[in-house]
């Protein structure tokens, strides 16, 4: 039997014994080359997967390492790929500390063959926020929306059953104030207006701390890290950001951007195992106003996208110009959580009714 070769795009016939013997010979060494890179691309893939292995295992070590700031565990995790020969890029790595904090909180995988959960929608304030959500708060600046979230925490420490003629559901939880909008002193003023600061003008319950303008927490990892310790020492907390934009100015994201959710995102993964609550407070757009609470809030839609409750809080406008400024507010809702709602609101006195 003959073996032919290439020539020319055809295959010929060999001209002599030996010019077939050096044909086979070369046929038997292509074999053997393409067994030999089988063999190594097989070693290889068995190696990737074996450093694949030990970087998912030194990651779930490093989260549960509490000695490992959370700031610093990326920088440890990329010497340990490095010191093990592991190419991978930080988002990459960041994936892996990603994964390994979610399984180690008990949130990762999915519903699997488990029954579904048809449990109605809960409130802390009936028809206005949910509990162990995230709940939106929009409006222009200057419109009291601030002092409606603290009245109304004030009125749920003194044992209100409504607020707004709206019920008043459960016990108060603990309260974080991460208000990196406004000075001390103007939080100082409203907290003592409401009722919320002890005999010795400190925090009290259930206020456990709080951060201003003066001592800002912006929503980078060691912020989230930093809600996340006092949502783990506080059972059910709920988390006040007041406002967004405060929060994330040091980041550089446009809040045009779909970027802007990615912080959010972070902070109620990391939230989630402690069924905590969180509110922010965002600003509108004026070129939306009076439209849903959806679609007033500023910026990209992904924000109140995540919201599983988006409550929008305008000025009353009146149809004269001539007369004096109406002091009342509208309350939109728009959410998950059931039919929407509008309301009008009038702040008495300290009191809102």
């Amino acid at each position: 039997m003959y073996n032919g070769h290439l020539n020319n795009g055809g295959y010929t016939m060999p001209d002599s014994l030996e010019e077939e013997q050096e044909l086979a010979h070369k046929q038997h060494g292509q074999l053997m080359v393409g067994a030999s890179n089988q063999r190594l691309h097989t070693k290889q893939n068995q190696k990737t997967k074996e450093g694949l292995s030990a970087l998912e295992h030194k990651a779930a070590e490093i989260i549960d390492d509490k000695f490992i700031r959370k700031k610093d565990q990326l920088i440890h995790l990329r010497n340990f790929a490095k010191s093990s020969n592991i190419t991978i890029r930080d988002p990459e790595l960041r994936r892996e500390l990603e994964d390994a904090r979610r399984a180690l909180a008990g949130t990762s995988g999915s519903v699997g063959k488990r029954p579904l959960n048809f449990r109605p929608t809960p409130w802390m304030l009936n028809s206005l926020f949910i509990p162990r959500c995230l709940n939106l708060l929009v409006s222009p600046p200057k419109c009291g929306k601030t002092s409606f979230i603290i009245g109304w925490l004030g009125q749920w420490k003194a044992g209100a059953e409504t607020y707004i003629n709206q019920e008043i559901i459960g016990q108060c939880p603990p309260v974080l104030l991460v208000g990196s909008d406004q000075p001390e002193s103007d939080w100082a003023n409203m907290l003592d207006e409401a009722g919320l600061l002890g005999q010795n003008k400190q925090l009290a319950s259930p206020i456990i701390d709080l951060f201003t303008s003066g001592q800002p927490l912006t929503l980078d990892e060691n912020g989230i890290d930093v809600i996340t310790k006092y949502a783990e020492k506080n059972h059910g907390l709920l988390v006040i950001v007041d406002s967004l934009a405060a929060c994330i100015r040091n980041l550089g994201i446009d809040e045009n951007s779909p970027e802007v959710a990615e912080p959010i995102s972070s902070l109620m993964e990391a939230l989630s195992p402690y069924e905590a609550t969180l509110i922010i407070i965002h600003h509108s757009s004026k070129a939306h106003i009076g439209q849903s609470p959806s679609i007033a809030s500023r910026g990209s839609t992904a924000l109140p996208a995540l919201a599983s409750q988006t409550i929008s809080m305008e000025r009353v406008v009146l149809p004269d110009p001539g007369v004096p400024r109406d002091e009342r507010r509208v309350l939109k809702t728009d959410g998950r959580g059931g039919r929407s709602i509008e309301l009008v609101i009038e702040q008495l006195g300290g009191s809102t009714k």
